[in-house]
């Protein structure tokens, strides 16, 4: 029972997680306008389709076992690029997928091991792949890793379950060429949510799932100085004692900078506080909910049950969400594009 209900507790997660500040205020005649895009169904023993931006503005997406690219920034088609290890078929959920600064390599996260869990083999392995292409390659088994973002080219801060004891998990300095990890925010209090950096480098961090329930949702900010001393000594910032509180959203399970620094947040929280069904538009400087937005049907109050998986393009004013729900009730499943400024 306490293997079951832990993989209940991580199926969760990354079905609710699953990753520039200036003063900014949303204009009151903000354009919503929508298209969408239609993503390839999740492989084989794996339950969702993944995405996220490269820097020249194309969609990557993951189905779990291959790679696939946008053939161009615009484009309503995908061109497979690249693949997992054959024997990794069916072994990811997964939890993410992410292309570095540079825009020379995807980063791939396996979540929990999909249909091959609880086998270790699978539980947490991450993978890299040329965004050129290719069989991706191993960096390393990193057991209930769910997603980040990259410091830069080498490092990528990665959020990571039980690394502090069960349900206490942090914030981990991945070395990519390495596969070595160091914790960079220790003892958060449950499982982390999103991560995302704004345009100073100041860390946020969201409670994905809190061991106080009422607690899931909170955003903590920590400051550029901060986390770069942290790296340097080794000596990890604490999710409580060094972590400004910004908000409590969702389940802050997927985080997103915008142009004008406005911070995006995705998933929801099904449990205490039954909030889900839309994306929150976030002013990190009061911590104010300016904007709920479902880019689905454009109501964000009509109560469907709705988990968004967000990324924002890079140098534009456009939003991109996945609900991670309609793998389960949807054909297909679309990546809805909305301009908001």
């Amino acid at each position: 029972m306490i293997e079951l209900s832990r993989r209940l507790r991580y199926a969760l997660l990354i079905l609710v997680a699953i990753v520039l500040v200036e003063p900014w205020a949303l204009p009151a005649h903000a354009d919503t306008s929508q298209s969408a895009i239609v993503v390839p169904e999740p492989a084989t023993g794996s339950y969702f389709t993944l995405f996220n931006y490269a820097p020249d503005g194309r969609i990557v997406v993951f189905d779990g076992f291959t790679v696939s690219i946008q053939v161009a920034p615009n484009s309503t088609r995908f061109r497979p690029i690249g693949t997992l290890p054959e024997s990794f078929l069916g072994g990811t959920d997964p939890a993410f997928v992410t292309v570095d600064p540079d825009g020379r390599q995807v980063l791939l996260g396996g979540g929990a091991g999909g249909s091959k869990y609880p086998d270790p083999a699978f539980n947490g392995a991450v993978f890299r792949m040329p965004l050129t292409g290719g069989t991706a390659v191993r960096t390393g088994t990193f057991p209930y890793s769910i997603g980040g973002e990259f410091w830069n080219d080498d490092l990528f801060l990665m959020g990571q379950g039980e690394t502090f004891g069960t349900f206490t998990g942090s914030v981990e300095v991945l070395d990519v060429a390495r596969g070595t990890t160091r914790p960079l925010v220790a003892r958060i209090p449950g499982d982390p949510g999103g991560i995302a950096l704004d345009s100073r480098q100041n860390l946020y961090v969201g409670l994905g799932a809190g061991q106080d329930t009422s607690r899931t949702g909170e955003i903590h900010r920590f400051g550029h100085d901060a986390v770069r001393r942290a790296m340097r000594t080794g000596q990890p910032l604490d999710f409580d004692a060094d972590g400004r509180l910004v908000t409590q959203v969702l389940n802050a399970g997927d985080l997103a900078f915008g142009p004008r620094g406005e911070l995006y947040v995705g998933g929801g929280d099904f449990q205490a506080r039954q909030d889900f069904g839309y994306v929150a538009v976030v002013d990190v400087r009061t911590g104010q909910v300016l904007r709920r937005l479902d880019p689905v049907d454009g109501d964000p109050a009509d109560g469907d049950q709705r988990s968004f998986d967000i990324a924002t393009r890079p140098g534009a004013c456009r939003l991109a969400a996945l609900d991670l729900f309609s793998f389960f009730s949807a054909d297909p499943s679309v990546i809805h594009l909305v301009s908001v400024c």
